[in-house]
């Protein structure tokens, strides 16, 4: 499946719906400076981790981690490095929450980065993007066999769901 066949398809599993009257601006603005605040620590130690750049991490700092012995290091890159651009892209459309016009040269510089961080994790696993998308639209298509209904999304079947994702 081709990039663009993916993102036609995925279209059909779309919300149309905008509900903000369900969330206060000024609440999903703190969630996002949270989400940011965080995404700088993990940013931090992942260039503690694989750049070497910084003061070391105490143990304190690391108390969840309690070996790095059966992670593979390229894989725990590529994740924290996902983890990390994600929260790039959303800095990248805070100023559209304040009326700004979005910087799509940023947005698609992030996307870049997020790929390439993917495409790591796929070569690690001997997977390819494209497993992926059929997958993902496979799974889509279960859960939204009509397109996507508010209904269908809170009312999700994860155990047929992982099914068609364990399918060969």
């Amino acid at each position: 499946m081709q990039s663009i066949e993916f993102i036609e398809l995925s279209k059909k599993t779309l919300t149309d719906s905008f509900h903000t009257n369900k969330v206060e601006a000024k609440d999903l603005a703190n969630a996002l400076k949270e989400f940011i605040k965080l995404g700088n620590i993990l940013d931090s130690y992942k260039k503690r981790i694989f750049y070497g750049k910084g003061p070391n991490a105490t143990n304190t700092e690391l108390d969840l981690i309690y070996s790095y012995n059966h992670v593979n290091p390229k894989t725990l890159h590529a994740i924290l490095g996902i983890a990390t651009e994600a929260v790039e892209l959303v800095e990248a459309i805070v100023p559209a929450l304040r009326g700004e016009e979005v910087d799509l040269v940023n947005v698609n510089e992030e996307l870049g980065d997020l790929y390439w961080y993917c495409a790591e994790i796929h070569r690690q696993s001997g997977t390819m993007p494209e497993d992926a998308y059929y997958k993902n639209i496979a799974k889509l298509k279960k859960r939204y066999p009509e397109g996507f209904t508010s209904t269908d999304a809170l009312n999700r079947d994860l155990d047929a769901e992982r099914k068609v994702l364990e399918q060969e």
